[in-house]
């Protein structure tokens, strides 16, 4: 065997055994990212460096709603509120707040362990709920390890429209996959740019049902609105730039609205995904690290930071940036609670604006805080409160229900370790 090859096993071995036996994964530990330390820093930093006008990016608050810091679930909330007394400005963007929430649910309703889940989210959260229907669900393999991606589509034949949702992250093993592919070269996404491997072969085996939702006779020219949380969130980005790219919608026919999203793929991809796409909204809660995962290329001469400061903006001029934002990044520093402020991030660079969630830094010591974040949207402890239907009111019994199934401890040792080494052949196997 060559010793590169060697060496890409062991490096293999180690990637699965930290996937698998420590609480975070892979990715967060080679992402440790370059900004600020602390939120707090926030406000003077936005201070000193402001986004010249009309770029200039401002909190958007409700009118007469008393600004709080809320905890969420209990969780404490790492920062001090870096926007209050500053003046409500006019909105830069459609972004809807109250739609948001709406997209949010059904997102949700994807974890749910029956489309009973998603159906009870959609009478919860939907507009004339009566009017609305789920047209098919889908829920196919979508790797070696027989992880399941899932999707499922919403239609009111009255409102002629429909909502494509898909489900986020399923199991530790699936995000190592995940991981696994965005550092190796990235896929041709149909001449528009390169994306992640696994985003694009899972995209593809859901594909054909969505394109039968689509294209459905009974659904010509309906609105669509693509969503999901983490890599339903990616899923949706991609199924509504094939859906422009095919000719079966026109780009103000479409919404794009997802939840705690990773890059998706290159800077040629992102800015072609902004010309396609153009009602695009990455929602953003606090410190969540996911949205900032894989890494992006880093601009060492940024105009106005300093250059010991470890924070740094991502550069879209870098050759080798292998990943990078696409669409507008809507972002809550504090929380998610009627009457928190968020902030349209329209400033620089573009897509991935230095003054709003990149210009966070990421510590281990608190990786169970920007995991919870990941977890929580507006208030809600996702996959659990898809799990219960969505209940308006249900925060006490999502915090009941553990975020992914505990590992089945009935086997014995050697029949888990066996189990184990048996997936990490397969995916060794798929590697080389």
């Amino acid at each position: 065997m060559s010793s590169g090859r060697h060496r890409a096993i062991v490096l293999g071995i180690l990637l699965f055994q930290i996937c698998l036996f420590s609480p975070i994964t892979s990715n967060t530990i080679r992402l440790k990212r370059q900004f600020v330390q602390q939120t707090q820093q926030f406000g003077q930093f936005q201070q000193q460096y402001q986004v010249p006008s009309p770029l200039n990016v401002q909190p958007i608050q409700p009118q007469n709603v008393p600004q709080q810091i809320q905890p969420i679930n209990g969780q404490p909330n790492p920062a001090q509120n870096p926007v209050q007394n500053i003046v409500p400005k006019a909105k830069l963007t459609k972004y809807n707040e109250q739609y948001a929430k709406i997209m949010l649910a059904l997102s949700a309703g994807a974890y749910g362990r029956s489309a009973r889940s998603a159906e009870e989210c959609v009478a919860n959260w939907m507009p004339d709920a009566s009017v609305w229907r789920i047209y098919a669900s889908i829920n196919h393999t979508c790797d070696i390890l027989d992880n399941p991606c899932s999707s499922y589509t919403v239609v009111s034949e009255a409102r002629r429209e429909m909502v494509i949702v898909f489900r986020g992250t399923k199991t530790k093993e699936q995000l190592f996959m995940e991981g696994w592919q965005s550092i190796r070269p990235g896929k041709d996404f149909y001449g528009a740019g390169k994306v992640n491997k696994y985003f694009f072969h899972a995209l593809s085996v859901l594909w054909p049902k969505v394109h039968a939702a689509l294209t459905d006779a009974n659904h010509n020219n309906f609105q669509v609105t693509f969503t999901g949380h983490s890599l339903g969130g990616a899923l949706a980005s991609l199924a509504a730039m094939r859906t422009v790219l095919e000719g079966i919608r026109k780009n103000d026919q479409i919404k794009l609205y997802t939840f705690g999203q990773p890059r998706v793929g290159n800077v040629e991809f992102a800015f072609k995904h902004d010309e396609l796409i153009p009602e695009s909204f990455r929602v953003v809660f606090r410190m969540d690290i996911v949205a900032h995962m894989p890494p992006c290329a880093k601009n060492e001469h940024y105009d106005g930071v300093d250059q010991k400061d470890d924070s740094k903006p991502c550069d879209p001029s870098a050759s080798n940036g292998i990943a990078y934002h696409h669409g507008t990044e809507i972002w809550y520093p504090n929380g998610m609670d009627p009457g928190d402020p968020y902030f349209e991030c329209v400033g620089s660079p573009r897509d991935e604006d230095f003054h709003c969630s990149d210009s966070l830094s990421f510590e281990m010591s608190k990786y169970s805080t920007y995991i919870s974040d990941h977890r929580h949207y507006f208030g809600h402890k996702v996959p659990a409160f898809g799990k219960l239907g969505c209940p308006p009111n249900s925060r006490g019994m999502e915090a009941l229900l553990p975020s992914e199934p505990k590992e089945e401890k009935s086997a014995g040792l050697f029949q888990r370790w066996a189990q184990k080494v048996k997936t990490l052949g397969r995916i060794l196997r798929s590697v080389f």
